[in-house]
């Protein structure tokens, strides 16, 4: 890729996902509207707290599994604890300051809350997401805390306080999304190219900018987009074994499969569309010879 392309598909890619990025985050001015600062005081805090943190340590971590298993045995929801209306009020003030527009963004961050490295506890309690999605976000959460780029703490009264704090945090998070999908534009890019010639790559990146569901996926911290860079990657690894045959390598299969396992791990719905891209991938040279396909099968027995 020459340096004009690669700076089109960066600005093209940047154009895109970067207007509208803090889009739906906490702030100290959404929060006034709900509950002033100045009735956040450290009483009401520390029962905001002791709500949440009740809510969690009945479920075991997780209360959407929690609610799931009760929903199916016929149970109710919740106990009477949580049925007084002072409690559901705390957790609605609780979810107002510090969630985002997007539910699925918090459940990362809670998930992360749970992983406590120092104590070897490196489970999540939340298995949506693949764990190399939530291990590395919080390696990059970490690594923006050391920058100052944002704050982390366990003490969740901070966010209250200031919910623009937080807000960094998702932004952070947001970020992250960003740079997996500009990775992903330019190797599609490089796949259109290397299969059709210069245009068709960039043609292919403007579709995708230009796609709803990229541009949604790019603005907020979920694991879609980077997800996808690693499925391409393991298209473009199937790509060089199909054009290529035995003279790719056990090195290609290994990069299909790596890349492969990292999609999955960072969301599972990756699964299908990489594994029959490697399955494909293999067995093209005898899909057009049923004989063939036949005689491949019976030596893998």
């Amino acid at each position: 890729m020459n340096d004009r392309l690669r700076w089109g598909v960066l600005a093209l890619g940047l154009a895109a996902f970067l207007p509208g990025l803090r889009w739906g985050l906490p702030s100290q001015e959404r929060g006034e509207l709900v509950l002033p600062a100045a009735e956040r005081t450290p009483a009401m805090l520390e029962r905001m707290m002791k709500a949440r943190d009740a809510i969690y340590e009945q479920s075991g971590g997780n209360p959407n599994v929690e609610l799931g298993r009760k929903a199916r045995a016929g149970e109710p929801l919740y106990p009477n604890l949580f049925r007084v209306p002072e409690n559901e009020l705390l957790l609605s003030y609780s979810s107002f300051l510090v969630r985002s527009i997007d539910p699925d963004e918090q459940r990362s961050l809670a998930a992360l809350a749970q992983i406590r490295p120092l104590r070897l506890e490196f489970n999540p309690h939340y298995f949506v997401y693949g764990g190399l999605y939530l291990y590395s976000l919080g390696a990059w959460l970490g690594l923006c805390h050391v920058a100052h780029a944002v704050h982390l703490t366990s003490d969740l009264s901070f966010y209250y306080r200031d919910p623009g704090e937080m807000a960094r945090v998702y932004l952070a998070g947001r970020v992250y999304t960003v740079l997996f999908g500009l990775a992903a534009l330019a190797l599609l890019v490089a796949l259109g190219n290397n299969l059709y010639g210069s245009p068709v790559g960039l043609a292919a990146a403007a579709i995708a900018c230009l796609t709803p569901a990229v541009i949604a996926q790019a603005h907020l911290m979920k694991p879609h987009l980077p997800g996808s860079f690693f499925a391409l990657v393991c298209v473009a690894f199937c790509l060089r074994i199909l054009s290529q045959g035995p003279a790719a390598g056990p090195h290609s299969y290994v990069g299909a499969g790596l890349a492969a396992g990292a999609a999955m791990s960072y969301n599972p719905i990756f699964a299908s569309l990489c594994g029959l891209s490697i399955a494909f991938a293999h067995f093209w040279d005898v899909l057009q010879n049923p004989r063939r396909l036949a005689a491949r099968l019976v030596d893998y027995r």
